[in-house]
């Protein structure tokens, strides 16, 4: 079994788990002093610099390695719930995406106050 956040990169495997953690979940775990950025024991550093390093280095590094594994995945691991992980196909993952981008959506963005620099 090979894990973690290069995993595909170095062993294709037979069966590909994608976790997925959202990143308002990262942020919240990061506030919690649960979460440091990846690969670093910086769980107390201050949260801004934390998210600064998340938003301007690691989630651009990551997007772009993960993105095509989403079309190769056997399996969808949502992680949001720490004491309830739930696991889809990779198949009905998939299917989801193609039927919501064929009908009309709306995505709200939201933008966390603290971090952009407002008082809260």
């Amino acid at each position: 079994m090979v894990y973690g956040s290069g995993a595909s990169l170095i062993h294709h495997g037979d069966i590909l788990v994608y976790a997925d953690l959202a990143r308002w979940e990262i942020q919240q775990r990061f506030r919690s002093g649960e979460l440091g950025n990846c690969g670093v024991n910086n769980q107390q550093e201050d949260i801004l610099r934390r998210y600064k390093r998340a938003f301007f280095i690691e989630w651009r590094v990551f997007d772009r390695h993960k993105t095509p594994l989403l079309k190769r995945a056997d399996f969808l691991l949502d992680t949001n719930q720490q004491a309830s992980p739930a696991l889809i196909s990779g198949d009905a993952l998939r299917d989801a995406l193609r039927q919501t981008t064929r009908q009309p959506f709306r995505v709200v963005p939201f933008f966390d106050p603290g971090v952009w620099g407002a008082n809260g």
